[in-house]
């Protein structure tokens, strides 16, 4: 393995294939990470203070669109066929219209297809652009109506909350896109919640498979939603800021004052809530080139290295600390050394959120 591999520090939870989406669900996180710009940081975050996080939500998204995550073939009277595939439909392709209805979620989908009387027309959206094709579905053997896809309309998982704005109640969280795993493509975001979570299991990393936590939650807990997923992470309001403990507001930091040495990362990693965590930042890399890998740093915290043996999937989001700012936030982890990650500039987290907006 090469060793400056990295992932993401989130994993995917489960894969929804127009069944009914679980609501309450054990899962390590369902996020995945891709580069993004580096933008400096703006004027009016200079003098801006937040309330740093570390907290542990649940995650539960929803897509503008369904998203096919594999072509299959239809076994039929007269053998195997695939109406999507034949037109020439495509893993990563976002469903958005079939005849005149819009298409939001599986049962849409569903309900679309029974609909059709021989030939129809399916509008997906691809990099950015509609395209248009025309599809006779078929009768699978259970007697449905099909094109042969699979889809996903949902995903669900757990990550780390960075920064609270108590002045307007908006939230940050981990500094990373939400992807879909199968293509790869940016998450086409609708709607979403976040939720209260409790974690269940720390699985420790090492050299040959990364760490995970494992946690539990429910749409009872609410406390937020998401509204936009971006390159430096997803963003939205809180509804309830008793979920933050009343943590005292930091100043964020600019570039130009993030310099190697030492920090502390704070993070969820057992049921004890959030905790500080040694760490000591090894380079800074400023340019869009380094997208979300603004910071590279090691865990020196003996604690944390004993617990989870460094950086594990679902810390994305942990706020950086240092020299009583906050600088950014956990992203990503080195394949086969867990004691060794990147983070993003909390600035390009902040731009991000204008740039939503």
């Amino acid at each position: 393995m090469d060793k400056n591999r990295v992932a993401p520090c989130e994993k995917r939870a489960f894969r929804m294939e127009l069944k009914t989406k679980l609501k309450c669900m054990i899962a390590a996180s369902a996020f995945f990470a891709s580069a993004i710009f580096a933008a400096p940081l703006s004027l009016a975050a200079e003098a801006l203070s937040l309330v740093p996080g570390g907290e542990v939500v649940g995650i539960d998204v929803r897509s503008d669109g369904v998203i096919v995550t594999e072509l299959t073939d239809v076994e039929t009277a007269s053998g195997p066929i695939s109406p999507a595939k034949d037109a020439g439909i495509l893993p990563g392709d976002v469903i958005v219209r079939i005849g005149t209805e819009e298409i939001n979620c599986g049962c849409d989908l569903m309900r679309a297809l029974e609909g059709c009387a021989g030939s129809t027309t399916v509008q997906v959206e691809r990099c950015g652009s509609i395209k248009q094709f025309s599809i006779t579905p078929c009768i699978s053997s259970d007697g449905r109506k099909t094109i042969g896809v699979w889809v996903r309309d949902g995903l669900s998982g757990i990550g780390t909350i960075t920064f609270f704005n108590p002045e307007d109640g908006s939230y940050g969280a981990l500094g990373h896109e939400i992807c879909d795993v199968d293509t790869q493509i940016l998450f086409p975001l609708e709607n979403g919640n976040i939720m209260t979570a409790d974690l269940t299991e720390t699985v420790k990393a090492t050299g040959a498979a990364p760490g995970q936590l494992h946690g539990v939650f429910s749409e009872s807990g609410v406390i937020g939603d998401v509204k936009a997923n971006t390159g430096a992470g997803i963003f939205g309001t809180i509804s309830d800021a008793s979920a933050f403990g009343g943590t005292e507001a930091l100043p964020v930091a600019g570039e130009d004052e993030v310099h190697p040495g030492g920090a502390v990362i704070l993070s969820t990693v057992d049921g004890g809530g959030v905790k500080e965590y040694e760490i000591n930042i090894t380079r800074v890399l400023m340019g869009a080139e380094h997208g979300s890998r603004n910071l590279m740093f090691s865990v020196t915290d003996e604690a944390l290295l004993e617990k989870t043996g460094g950086i594990v999937q679902g810390m994305s989001g942990s706020p950086v600390i240092q020299d009583g700012r906050i600088v950014g936030a956990v992203t990503h982890v080195l394949m086969n050394n867990p004691a060794k990650g990147y983070g993003i500039f909390i600035g390009n987290m902040l731009d991000s959120i204008e740039n939503a907006a």
